[in-house]
């Protein structure tokens, strides 16, 4: 396991890890009840965290070997994937939202932050390097 995030009411715990899984942890019973991803070409999950309504939990992957990463959304009531962000060179360490949940930052290797319209999938502005 390589991140861990509480969801805003603390009924759920979110964990990534190395193997790809993305686990939904009730807390109360302490066993995962869903898991919501399952690793697609080797990538490992680097960084989860929930949105402010916990509607919406952000993955950032990446493949150490292939370069290739993305951030993912997924819808935790319905369990299924929403949208993947793509636009980072190198492995995704940290994403987060903005308060008001309209607004998601993801972190990347490649040494650039990104600020995604959550909703549309699309890059805010340009890249800024970090």
């Amino acid at each position: 396991v390589t991140s861990l995030a509480f969801s805003p009411d603390g009924e759920y715990l979110a964990s990534g890890g190395a193997d790809g899984d993305i686990l939904l942890w009730r807390v109360a019973t302490d066993e995962h009840e869903v898991i919501l991803a399952r690793s697609d070409l080797g990538k490992a999950k680097a960084s989860v965290t929930f949105s402010p309504d916990g509607r919406l939990l952000a993955v950032g992957s990446g493949d150490m070997l292939l370069n290739d990463t993305v951030v993912q959304l997924w819808d935790t009531e319905q369990q299924r994937h929403v949208v993947t962000l793509d636009g980072h060179g190198k492995w995704i360490t940290d994403v987060a939202f903005n308060p008001q949940g309209t607004l998601l930052a993801s972190v990347s290797l490649d040494g650039t932050i990104r600020l995604w319209a959550v909703g549309d999938g699309i890059s805010q502005r340009e890249p800024t390097r970090c």
